[in-house]
């Protein structure tokens, strides 16, 4: 009786057993790394929501303000300097803002080429500039360069070949680009050296953010904002949409 009640004094409980300190160990490892995500998740939320209006290194040419949140959308980003395709009096309006170094950019140019080809009389694209240059240096003279490119009539075929050469965005290279493109090479690196665009540029970036744009590329349609790499079934069903209800009117 005297060592059976000794043996219960003496019998460890379970945390105090070898496989109940490793599932211990494991239970505090799996709380750490769970805690370790969340903050990630968390960081990297308030890091899109702001990377817009953070860092972009402008230079003092760049006047950060913001306009009167009642102005109407599509007054501020349906101009009629930037370069466009489609019937001036469009029933859809698209209106993409974009940076040349963006490689999601890159991935949706096919698919508004595709918009662009098929439906050429109902609907109208405004290509506007969005340079992040803080992580994009050369976006803004791409940008520079394709304005040079619309000026010779080109805009849509220098468009296209910035993307095919995206990842050497070089002076020299926007040059050759020109070059193979048959552009009047002499008027094109007068217009690009000198800068003539960068303003028109900068505007467009100014009134992206004033619109609330945080990244590229980003689409107004009909002045409804819808960001990111939009399949093309999306877009069309979007547009079909459209036509249809004012068909109907």
């Amino acid at each position: 009786m005297g060592n059976q009640r000794k043996k219960n004094l003496t019998k460890k409980h379970w945390h105090q057993t070898w496989w109940g300190i490793v599932l211990l160990l494991v239970f505090v490892i799996g709380v750490i790394y769970l805690a370790v995500f969340l903050y990630t998740v968390v960081a990297q939320i308030e890091l899109i929501n702001n990377r817009g209006f953070q860092n972009l290194n402008l230079g003092d040419e760049f006047n950060n303000s913001f306009v009167n949140p009642n102005i109407n959308i599509r007054d501020l980003i349906e101009t009629t300097d930037d370069p466009f395709s489609g019937p001036m009096e469009a029933k859809v309006v698209i209106v993409e803002f974009n940076d040349y170094q963006c490689p999601f950019c890159k991935q949706v140019s096919p698919i508004i080429k595709q918009i662009r080809e098929e439906y050429p009389d109902n609907v109208k694209i405004i290509y506007r500039d969005f340079p992040v240059i803080s992580s994009h240096p050369q976006a803004l003279s791409a940008g520079m360069a394709t304005e040079c490119a619309s000026e010779q009539n080109k805009f849509f075929e220098y468009h296209d070949a910035l993307f095919d050469t995206q990842s050497n965005l070089s002076d020299s290279n926007l040059k050759l680009v020109a070059q193979n493109l048959n552009l009047d090479t002499v008027k094109f690196n007068s217009c690009f050296d000198n800068q003539r665009f960068k303003n028109e540029v900068l505007d467009d970036l100014q009134d992206g953010m004033k619109a609330g744009i945080t990244g590229t590329p980003t689409f107004f349609i009909n002045g409804n904002k819808v960001s990111g790499v939009i399949p093309y079934k999306n877009f069309k069903q979007i547009i079909d949409a459209i036509l249809d209800s004012q068909a109907n009117f």
